[in-house]
């Protein structure tokens, strides 16, 4: 798979209580892969944290003024998010830098997003949806997986690719898994 095209999947909204839902698509081969990992290693070994502890969604959500719900919830503190007590200037700089590696070394990215209510009143609940002859994502979020793979399918047949594809997924539910595998199966 030295030659395919890695398809990291991240989503957001599958909590109940989250009221959006979200996908995002980053695809790049594996040396490129690697060539992020080693400059984002280098941007928190400056920083002094470590990446296996990282998450975006705390990174901006944590501050000394604002803590994250984790940290709220008391599942983690400063020792894990050294971030909170930064000036802001510092973390910009981080996540800017982050960003800016991201961007040089993913080929392709994507993200749909979309209300759980929008899905419930124009997916899920709409007239023309038996007639369809491809299946729909029954669950909110892999919708938005479903989305972020025909912006993608699209992308490979206007760019012409046709390498083999190795799709790495964050953590999903049973009935999630399920249902992907239905979509894309």
């Amino acid at each position: 798979m030295a030659d395919a095209q890695t398809v990291y999947v991240d989503d957001s909204g599958t909590d109940g209580k989250s009221h959006i839902a979200a996908a995002a698509f980053c695809v790049s081969t594996v040396e490129r892969w690697h060539e992020l990992l080693h400059k984002w290693n280098k941007i928190t070994d400056y920083a002094g944290f470590e990446l296996k502890t990282f998450h975006t969604t705390e990174f901006a959500a944590c501050r000394r003024d604002h803590l994250c719900i984790q940290c709220q919830r008391g599942h983690t503190t400063t020792r894990d998010h050294l971030w909170q007590r930064w000036p802001e200037d510092k973390r910009k700089n981080v996540l800017c830098r982050m960003a800016k590696a991201l961007v040089k070394h993913v080929e392709f990215g994507v993200g749909h997003s979309y209300s759980k209510a929008d899905f419930d009143e124009n997916v899920r609940n709409s007239p023309v949806r038996p007639a369809l002859q491809e299946p729909v994502a029954e669950e909110y979020v892999t919708f938005a997986i479903q989305q972020c793979g025909g912006s993608f399918a699209e992308w490979r047949a206007a760019n012409s690719r046709d390498d083999r594809l190795k799709f790495v997924f964050d953590s999903s539910s049973p009935k999630e898994k399920k249902d992907i595998a239905r979509v894309f199966f």
